[in-house]
């Protein structure tokens, strides 16, 4: 499928250390080569992969979407952390602050309005989030209303532009839906599952 042609995308579910550096993950586009080359985002740090492992624990020499690997790598790997994500060197994955979603609210202890921060559980990633702006609230049809509403309440579907601190990588949901749909929680609640629809910076 298109998803194997796509660049190479990896979100790192773990690191640890075994004769180097084995970071592991579920490839989510693309392919990898051993010997080839991949960057990490979103900190934009290259390293080699020496090998390649499958499930059984079998070293292979490539690998591609939909698989489950360790890969064994060579380089600057003391910033490399979970829920960053190997991608392409040529095409690599968008990583930003700044973006716009879809939300379905589920479950809120009172109103959500501008301002209101969560946590954001997003591929491997899992990054404090705020929202900045409620642009839209969706009908039944997920028709946009014209005006911004001024807050959101459980069962209600918005679209809202949010921002983290740090930049976390992410694809629109259209693209990759794995790399575009998170979960946002609030003391340990559920509060609301999203799509991203655009990455602003």
């Amino acid at each position: 499928g298109p998803l194997g042609s796509a660049p190479f995308i990896m979100p790192i579910a773990s690191k640890y250390k075994d004769l180097g550096t084995i970071l592991e993950g579920k490839i989510e586009a693309g392919s990898i080569k051993k010997n080839s080359n991949v960057l990490v985002m979103p900190i934009n740090q290259t390293l080699e992969v020496t090998a390649i492992y499958d499930e059984a624990d079998e070293e292979i020499s490539s690998s591609i979407c939909g698989d489950q690997v360790r890969l064994r790598v060579r380089g600057d790997d003391s910033d490399v952390q979970t829920g960053y994500v190997l991608t392409s060197t040529k095409n690599p994955v968008h990583a930003t602050t700044r973006f716009i979603a879809q939300i379905a609210i589920l479950e809120l202890p009172s109103i959500l309005t501008t301002g209101y921060s969560c946590v954001m559980h997003i591929h491997t990633a899992v990054e404090e989030v705020s929202f900045a702006k409620l642009l839209h609230k969706l009908d039944k049809t997920n028709r946009k209303s014209k005006k911004p509403p001024m807050f959101a309440t459980k069962g209600m579907k918005i679209i809202a532009e949010l921002e983290t601190q740090t930049p976390v990588c992410m694809e629109r949901f259209e693209d990759y839906q794995y790399m575009g749909r998170f979960t946002l929680r609030d003391q340990g609640t559920t509060v609301a599952v999203g799509k991203v629809v655009k990455i602003l910076d």
